[in-house]
């Protein structure tokens, strides 16, 4: 298991013991590539991820048109987030 996965496995289990702890619904993760090269983006969509986030309109659009080129039948969800 690369590094990556396995940090992503910790995240995910994380999550799920504590939903479990507090008896909630799992939420929807959403891994942030703020700052990070299209290639981690790549990296979690071949580890089973679909949804993005980015705080910035300016590194999402050229990242997400990037990654479409790169996957054009991907079905992903990119999300601007913060303020």
């Amino acid at each position: 298991m690369t590094d990556l996965a396995s940090r992503l496995q910790a995240v995910r289990s994380s999550i799920a013991a504590e939903c479990r702890r507090l008896q909630r619904v799992e939420p929807k993760l959403i891994v942030v590539t703020k700052n990070h090269p299209v290639q981690l983006a790549n990296a979690l969509y071949e580890l089973g991820e679909r949804d993005y986030g980015e705080n910035r309109v300016q590194e999402a659009l050229p990242k997400s048109r990037e990654f479409e080129d790169l996957h054009p039948a991907a079905e992903v969800n990119w999300h601007l987030i913060g303020q």
